[in-house]
């Protein structure tokens, strides 16, 4: 049953399955020269020209990994085996490795566009992000830079930046208000300068009144003191 399956599997272009017994006899393969002798399977060291001395020590030693040989035939071709532990056979597929490195080349260049395309769709997100990010920083910083405080910035988020935002727009409130409370300060201020400056006027102009009155006075008693002493 097992020679049927491995006899009907199908492998790729220049690929083939072979069949090996317990004692690592050769019970399937293409090569009509490397058939049963006696009735006996060519255990695989034994072969003619043999091609798979190393698979050979490989499977004694119970190491299973992928074998590049040179084949029968002259083709370059990796071998994989897998141990079939109901009956101790190993099955053996040997690939060619031309196939092989065209899948392979298919997958790198599929990858590569995957890897390309990825790359793309991730700047746009970033791009996009990122926007979303500067954006709401350039109107804080405009706004800043424009020193307007009746300015107000309006932005919807509710991350730091729109705290941020909140913050600022509460700031400008309160040094507007400050301002304006300036602003009627300096006029009190400069209504209270020019009624003091009325008063001011008016005390000097009072002042001199009572000087020339003073100096008239003065010149009486002088003309009296003088009347008295005659």
């Amino acid at each position: 049953t097992v020679v049927n399956i491995v006899n009907q599997s199908e492998v790729p272009e220049n690929s083939y399955a072979m069949l090996l017994d317990q004692n690592l006899g050769l019970a399937v393969h293409p090569n009509g020269e490397y058939g049963y002798v006696n009735d006996e399977p060519v255990q695989l060291q034994s072969l003619r020209g043999n091609p798979y001395e190393e698979i050979a020590f490989m499977l004694k030693d119970r190491d299973l990994e992928a074998v590049s040989v040179k084949d029968y035939d002259g083709i370059e071709r990796m071998i994989f085996a897998a141990p079939i532990k109901q009956c101790e056979w190993t099955l053996l597929i040997a690939a060619d490795k031309s196939i092989l490195n065209s899948a392979e080349n298919v997958m790198l260049k599929g990858f590569a566009i995957a890897t390309v395309c990825s790359l793309f769709i991730g700047i746009i997100i970033i791009s996009f992000i990122a926007e979303r990010i500067v954006k709401p920083i350039r109107q804080l910083a405009d706004t800043v830079a424009a020193k307007d405080f009746t300015r107000k910035i309006h932005i919807e988020s509710k991350d730091e930046i729109g705290r941020l935002a909140n913050g600022i727009n509460e700031m400008f409130a309160s040094l507007k208000l400050l301002l304006e409370n300036f602003a009627d300060a300096a006029k009190n201020i400069k209504e209270s300068a020019v009624v003091l400056s009325d008063i001011t006027k008016r005390v000097v102009n009072s002042t001199d009144d009572v000087k020339d009155k003073m100096d008239g006075i003065s010149g009486t008693v002088v003309v009296q003191n003088q009347s008295v002493t005659q």
